[in-house]
C-alpha cells in the first residue's frame, strides 16, 4: 500500500518500528541509489537533495555507487545537523566495526530508556567517536581523568548511572582494561545530548554553575549536603532544569503569587541565599531570576536546610 508522506520530527527513525529519536526526517518516501558504501552495514545516501545515512543488516554488502537500496533493507536513518556532517559520521563509522557499532547502539538504547526524554540522537556518533578513541588511548596506557568527575557523578545520578552500565558493557564487549575514569566523560556526552545546540552550551558549563549555586548554598546557610536526600536531588534537578530552560532562552512565566511575598519574609536567610545565586547568575550570564524562581530556590534551600 501506498502512504502518505508526513514530515516527522526526528533525526533517527526505526523504519521497522517506530520513531525512536528526535529531529527532522521524512518517513515514506523511498531512497534510490547509493552514493557511498561505508561498510556492510552502513551507507550514504540522499533524500531531498539531502545526504542521509542509512543502517541496515548488509545493506552495504557488495555495493556499489549507484546501486538500488531495497526499502525493506533499511533499519534505521541518521540525518547531519548543526556541526555533525554526514562526511563526520561517515569517517566515524568507517572505523567501527559492527561489533563496535552494535555495543554503542546498546549504549545509546540504555540511556533512552533511562531519561525517557527527547535528546539528540547524534549522540551515537559523538559517543562512538569518543569511546573508540579512549580504547585506542588506553591500549598506549594513556588514561585521563576528569577532575570534575565527583561533581558530574553528584549532579547527574541519572545519566552517570547509565555511563556506569556503559563501561560494564564495554569491558564485557569491546576492552577488558576499559577505565572507570570514562563514566563522567560519558555521562557529558548524554548530558550534552540533552541541551539544544541553539543553546551554545556545554554539559561542562552546566556543571560548574550547578557546583557553584550549591556551594553558595552551603556556605551562606552553613550546612552539610546528605547527597541521598529527597530534597537534595530535588533541589539538584530544579536547578538543572532551570539551567537549561534560560540556556535556551525561554521566558520564565511571572505570575502574581501571594506564596512569593509569605516566602520573602517568612524565610529571610533562605531569601538572602537565594539572591546571592541571583547575582552569581547575573554576574556570570547576564540572567536576570524572577520573584517566581526565587520562591522555589527558597523553598527548596529551606528543605535542603531543615
Amino acid at each position: 500500500h501506498v502512504r502518505e508522506r508526513k514530515k516527522y520530527k526526528t533525526f533517527c527513525i526505526d523504519v521497522k518500528g517506530c520513531n525512536v529519536f528526535t529531529g527532522y526526517a521524512d518517513q515514506g518516501g523511498s531512497f534510490v541509489k547509493i552514493i557511498k558504501r561505508i561498510n556492510n552495514n552502513v551507507v550514504l545516501s540522499k533524500e531531498d537533495e539531502v545526504e542521509v545515512i542509512l543502517m541496515g543488516k548488509g545493506i552495504g554488502f557488495q555495493t556499489k555507487p549507484g546501486d538500488p537500496i531495497p526499502a525493506e533493507r533499511i533499519e534505521k536513518k541518521y540525518y547531519p545537523e548543526d556541526d555533525l556532517t554526514v562526511e563526520h559520521m561517515s569517517k566515524v563509522m568507517t572505523k567501527a566495526d559492527e561489533k563496535q557499532m552494535a555495543v554503542i547502539y546498546e549504549i545509546v538504547r540504555l540511556f533512552r530508556d533511562s531519561v525517557g526524554t527527547d535528546f539528540n540522537p547524534n549522540v551515537y556518533f559523538t559517543l562512538m567517536d569518543h569511546i573508540l578513541f579512549a580504547i585506542s588511548r588506553q591500549k598506549q596506557e594513556i588514561v585521563l581523568t576528569n577532575p570534575m568527575h565527583w561533581e558530574i557523578k553528584k549532579i547527574y545520578a541519572k545519566e552517570y548511572a547509565v555511563s556506569v552500565q556503559a563501561v560494564e558493557l564495554i569491558r564485557k564487549e569491546l576492552y577488558p582494561d576499559f577505565s572507570q575514569e570514562e563514566a563522567a566523560f560519558i555521562t557529558l556526552h548524554f548530558v550534552n545530548a540533552q541541551i539544544e545546540k541553539s543553546a551554545n552550551q556545554s554539559a561542562y558549563e552546566h556543571t560548574e554553575l550547578t557546583n557553584n549555586i550549591l556551594r553558595i548554598v552551603k556556605y551562606s546557610m552553613n550546612i552539610e549536603f546528605d547527597e541521598n536526600s529527597s530534597y537534595f536531588q530535588r533541589f539538584v534537578t530544579h536547578i538543572r532544569y532551570y539551567l537549561i530552560r534560560q540556556s535556551q532562552e525561554k521566558e520564565e512565566p511571572v505570575l502574581a503569587n501571594p506564596m512569593i511575598a509569605l516566602a520573602f519574609s517568612s524565610y529571610p536567610k533562605e531569601k538572602e541565599t537565594a539572591d546571592s545565586i541571583k547575582e552569581y547568575l547575573f554576574e556570570q550570564k547576564g540572567w536576570h531570576v524572577n520573584d517566581m524562581e526565587l520562591m522555589y530556590l527558597i523553598l527548596h534551600i529551606g528543605n535542603l536546610a531543615a
